[in-house]
């Protein structure tokens, strides 16, 4: 598990720095603080502060969205993978409250050859409010070089 864990965070720091979700050095982002499991699967616990609202009280639907998203991205950098979204459903089940404790968690289902297939949930206390599947692609030479390119012209 351990293993997993600086597995996980290598990745987040090399490719999701800035990420809007998980990426530490993004002021604006939720710096959610994902954590391996025995199982394979990572979680995040976090306060939904009330900059992720859309209706009053509630968390924006496009918020619920990318959070689960980032689960199933970060459950992949748990594992060693760098992949991009390729397809993703979100099932609303239940109005999320701002001002709350959430908890996000995400496993891997099944994977073929470059393609892997997550699913992620999002439960406030015992209840499951919201739920994404996702299809994801590992990432190829050209993107791997598309990204040096970039951080290269930062610097």
């Amino acid at each position: 598990m351990r293993q997993a864990q600086e597995k996980l965070k290598s990745l987040q720091k090399l490719f999701h720095s800035a990420c809007v979700v998980c990426g530490r050095k993004n002021p604006q982002g939720m710096k959610l603080p994902f954590q391996t499991c025995k199982d394979g699967s990572v979680k995040a616990r976090f306060f939904c502060d009330r900059l992720l609202q859309g209706y009053p009280g509630l968390i924006h639907g496009g918020m619920t969205a990318a959070i689960l998203d980032g689960a199933m991205m970060n459950c992949l950098f748990a594992h060693g993978r760098i992949a991009v979204t390729g397809a993703l459903a979100v099932r609303f089940l239940s109005p999320l409250a701002v001002e709350r404790t959430v908890t996000v968690r995400a496993r891997i289902k099944k994977s073929i050859s470059m393609w892997h297939i997550l699913e992620s949930e999002l439960r406030q206390g015992k209840r499951i409010l919201a739920k994404g599947t996702a299809k994801f692609m590992e990432c190829t030479e050209y993107f791997f070089k598309q990204h040096e390119r970039t951080r290269e012209e930062r610097k």
